[in-house]
């Protein structure tokens, strides 16, 4: 099973049953334009050289994949559940089914670290939510939809005092330039649309 790292503005859309739809950057970014999806699950691009070469480009899992959810966690000591792990809702949950391995380095962080933790450091034990992928697509930052930002953030239309309507495309934008700054700049670059639903 693959792991999938969500910031926290992403879990908190999990936890309300509200994310539809996850991007990531496409690694490497591929060269040319878009051309079509193909019947093998890849994606064809065609370079816009002197002599045009076609590339096919393979998304990181395929459709009814199971992927964890990571995200910040802590190991702490608890009344009730003794060693445990605390997510950032103040949620709490006791790892079952550890091996002798896991379970020694599990007891030393409750009794030793009980700082906040990366979601990159998060073991799969650790994990409380599954993203089951429904669909994959590939397109440019640039080319999505409101009604697609939606999906993905899981925003839901207010009105402002203005009495302006808040964007969800301009919500995601400021997100993706926290998370991933100039490496992947809105105007230029390729992602995959993960369109799924979220177990717990």
């Amino acid at each position: 099973m693959t792991r999938l790292i969500l910031s926290s503005w992403q879990i908190h859309a999990a936890l309300r049953g509200e994310l539809k739809m996850v991007l990531l950057p496409v690694k490497p970014q591929p060269i040319g334009e878009y051309i079509t999806d193909t019947a093998t699950g890849k994606f064809l691009f065609r370079t816009t050289e002197l002599y045009p070469r076609e590339i096919l480009v393979s998304p990181p899992f395929s459709i009814f994949s199971r992927l964890w959810i990571a995200e910040t966690w802590r190991c702490m000591v608890d009344e009730t559940l003794w060693d445990c792990i605390e997510y950032k809702d103040n949620k709490k949950i006791k790892p079952e089914n550890l091996s002798s391995q896991d379970g020694y380095y599990f007891d030393w962080l409750c009794n030793n670290e009980k700082q906040w933790r990366s979601p990159a450091t998060m073991p799969k034990y650790a994990s409380r939510m599954e993203f089951v992928v429904q669909g994959i697509g590939c397109k440019m930052l640039e080319d999505l939809t409101e009604n697609e930002a939606r999906l993905i953030i899981g925003f839901t239309p207010e009105q402002s005092r203005d009495g302006y309507f808040l964007s969800a495309i301009n919500n995601l934008k400021s997100y993706w330039q926290q998370r991933y700054g100039s490496r992947y700049p809105w105007e230029s670059t390729w992602v995959w649309t993960v369109e799924g639903e979220v177990k717990r």
